[in-house]
């Protein structure tokens, strides 16, 4: 069999939606879906209406009240027959100078009660990385069984990190790839991005 999945970046449901970010989502595919489109790109960073991680609830709890929507977006996209790419996190996120920087409301900033200093450590702290594995799981635990999510990507356009170390975002891309396949009983596809590829072929041969 062969998906071909069409569609477009529904972004992050907020902050404009983050009242009703199910709602957000849903509006988008019954007006997509009868152009053929069966497919959206979504993010579920602790900018987003979809907030799992965020620094209210500390680096090593997940929201539970996103976790619910995100479990009600998964069902509509089911029954409306989409299959989602979800994006565990964008760029601005692990920024702490514009344009759009976040790092002040991550909760792996240290500010927070996370283990980072700066944006960078988030790929290489070991408690950072370990926070992510288990974030990974949870999201497998209570998502992966879910026939609407065909692709989680772990970052989007990763070097726009704030002081980005290409060889240390391979090294961290390559851990989180295996360690997800490791524990996803489901085979799903996992991806990533940079926002200019040239900038690091090797990343793409991981």
């Amino acid at each position: 069999d062969v998906f071909f999945p069409l569609g477009e970046v529904l972004w992050k449901g907020g902050p404009r939606h983050t009242a009703d970010p199910v709602g957000y989502f849903e509006k988008n595919m019954d007006e997509a879906a009868p152009f053929g489109l069966n497919s959206f790109r979504f993010f579920i960073g602790h900018t987003s209406g979809l907030p799992i991680r965020n620094a209210r609830c500390g680096p090593d709890r997940m929201d539970l009240a996103a976790s619910r929507n995100l479990d009600h977006l998964l069902e509509a996209a089911e029954s409306r027959g989409f299959h989602l790419n979800l994006g565990v996190e964008i760029w601005n996120e692990v920024r702490s100078t514009p344009p759009y920087a976040a790092w002040s409301s991550h909760p792996y900033n240290r500010a927070n009660g996370g283990p980072c200093d700066r944006p960078r450590d988030t790929f290489s702290d070991p408690e950072a990385r370990r926070l992510y594995r288990e974030f990974l799981r949870y999201l497998l635990a209570r998502w992966g069984h879910s026939t609407s999510l065909f692709l989680v990507q772990f970052q989007g356009e990763a070097e726009y990190t704030e002081d980005y170390d290409f060889a240390v975002g391979r090294d961290w891309h390559d851990e989180m790839a295996r360690w997800f396949h490791q524990v996803d009983v489901y085979g799903h596809l996992v991806s990533s991005s940079l926002a200019i590829w040239r900038r690091d072929p090797s990343f793409f041969a991981l």
